[in-house]
C-alpha cells in the first residue's frame, strides 16, 4: 500500500503540472487569435506601385489578416508569407469592407487574381471560399479596386523593396 501512494503521488503531480501548462498555453492562443494582433511592416512593389503592407507569417496572423481592421488606403494592405508552395483559399468572414486578393508564386509572379471580393455577411459555414486553383507562396490582400486602379494583371510581378527611397 505504502509503494502504492510512493508511485501515485508523482504521477498525480505530473498530471496536474501538465494540465495546467496545457491550460495556459490554450487560454494564451486563444487571446492571441481573438484580441489584437500586432502585425509588422514592410514595403513591397507589384510592378511600379510601392506599398506598405502588415506581414502576416504565422499560422495566428494569417488566420486574423485583416479581419476587424478599417478599410485600408490603397497604397496599404496585408501581404501573406507562407512556408511552401500550396493552394492557399480565403473567407472573408468578419471582414468590414471588400478585398482584391492577389496570389503570387515563389518567384514573385501573379498566379491569380480575384477582385472586388465582398465581405461575408452569414455564419462561417455558409461564406464563400475563394480558391486561386493555382499554388502561391504569398498572397497580397488589398481594399477592392486596387488591382484594377494601377492595371495589377496575371501578368504583374511582386518585388520586396530592399531601399524605401528607390
Amino acid at each position: 500500500m505504502n509503494n502504492k501512494i510512493l508511485i501515485i503521488i508523482p504521477v498525480l503531480a505530473v498530471i496536474v503540472v501538465a494540465m495546467l501548462v496545457l491550460q495556459n498555453t490554450i487560454s494564451d492562443y486563444d487571446v492571441v487569435a481573438v484580441g489584437d494582433q500586432s502585425f509588422y511592416s514592410d514595403t513591397i512593389k507589384i510592378d511600379d506601385v510601392i506599398i506598405d503592407v502588415q506581414i502576416a507569417d504565422t499560422v495566428v496572423k494569417r488566420d486574423r489578416g485583416l479581419m476587424f481592421q478599417e478599410q485600408t488606403p490603397y497604397d496599404q494592405g496585408m501581404l501573406f508569407i507562407y512556408e511552401e508552395l500550396g493552394n492557399y483559399a480565403f473567407w472573408m468572414y468578419n471582414m468590414g469592407f471588400s478585398l482584391d486578393i492577389i496570389w503570387f508564386d515563389e518567384n514573385g509572379n501573379a498566379v491569380h487574381i480575384k477582385r472586388d471580393v465582398p465581405p461575408c455577411s452569414t455564419e462561417p459555414e455558409y461564406c464563400t471560399i475563394y480558391d486561386p486553383g493555382a499554388k502561391a507562396l504569398y498572397v497580397f490582400e488589398a481594399t477592392a479596386g486596387f488591382a484594377d486602379r494601377f492595371g495589377i494583371t496575371e501578368d504583374s510581378k511582386f518585388s520586396w523593396i530592399v531601399d524605401k527611397t528607390s
